[in-house]
């Protein structure tokens, strides 16, 4: 799709993008793309490359196995043991979404900025929370997202 184009209609959201000009329409909401030029409409899933679909659900299977690794292996840690792993939850999901970034990367896959800066802000706040630290991180990082949301759809 043509970046330089000047559209009528252009929307930007975590998620969704949305073009509109007299002569064609574009719509991306996750990994489903509709362009339509003219009467012409093509329906594609990661631009048709069946590899990378198959790669981004096993790559999101993965994650949610180590995601849920991680949460039971601390609480059965702080439920047999006197030790406290205050943020370790939070740092090892922010761990987790970073590496899922770098390994996207990697793969050629769609880099969701939204998840990178989610995974960077739980990163801090775990290591703030596990340090003893007492840091608003989360609080800040929704009213930055909300506000970003906000001024990306004014535009």
């Amino acid at each position: 799709m043509d970046e330089e184009k000047e559209w009528k209609k252009k929307i930007d959201l975590p998620f969704i993008k949305v073009r509109e000009s007299d002569e064609e329409k574009y719509v991306e909401v996750g990994p489903i793309v509709v362009h339509k030029k003219g009467e012409q409409e093509k329906v594609t899933f990661f631009g048709d490359e069946p590899d990378k679909w198959k790669a981004d659900g096993r790559l999101w299977k993965f994650g949610v196995a180590l995601f849920l690794l991680l949460v039971g292996v601390v609480l059965t840690i702080q439920n047999l043991t006197e030790y406290r792993l205050d943020g370790v939850i939070e740092a090892g999901t922010g761990l987790l979404l970073l590496g899922s970034t770098i390994v996207r990367m990697i793969m050629k896959l769609k880099v969701s900025a939204f998840w990178s800066v989610v995974g960077f802000a739980l990163l801090i706040d775990g290591m703030g929370e596990f340090l003893g630290y007492d840091m608003p991180t989360i609080p800040l990082l929704l009213i930055l997202i909300g506000v970003w949301m906000i001024v990306k759809t004014i535009r």
